[in-house]
């Protein structure tokens, strides 16, 4: 009975780290959106800003991190590593001297994603420790 109850934990973790990632996919869609301006080359031409590709990557990482939950569910295994990882990630893309990072202008909408990318970031190192924490299980 206590392993089954240690077993469903870790498809809880996993199950709330789909749904981290997808309120991660579904805010950078909707209120954690990149600036919408663009940069003017040297020749003319124009190229999103830094923070595009930061959402960009965040929005690859949130449907990453959704997947490996998914595979995690159906193999019957803890995703400690891959959460942890996820969740370092997460934060590490939108700083400036790590990652990708956003725009330098503190009222610019790119900052509501990295703050919001942060959370998320925690989220998914919360869920992996949590699983670490479990013991007798299908290990790492």
């Amino acid at each position: 009975m206590k392993n089954n109850m240690k077993k469903n934990s870790s498809k809880i973790y996993n199950i709330l780290a789909i749904v981290a990632s997808v309120v991660l996919i579904i805010g950078l869609k909707t209120f954690a959106t990149p600036c919408d301006g663009m940069i003017e080359t040297a020749k003319g031409m124009e190229v999103p800003m830094k923070c595009h590709w930061t959402d960009v990557a965040l929005l690859y990482l949130g449907i990453a991190t959704a997947v490996v939950a998914i595979a995690n569910i159906i193999k019957n295994s803890k995703s400690t590593l891959e959460l942890l990882g996820m969740g370092v990630l997460s934060i590490a893309i939108t700083m400036d001297n790590v990652g990708i990072g956003v725009c330098k202008m503190e009222g610019m909408a790119c900052h509501t994603m990295k703050t919001f990318a942060i959370v998320i970031g925690v989220v998914y190192i919360v869920l992996g420790i949590l699983q670490l924490l479990i013991k007798n299980e299908v290990e790492l």
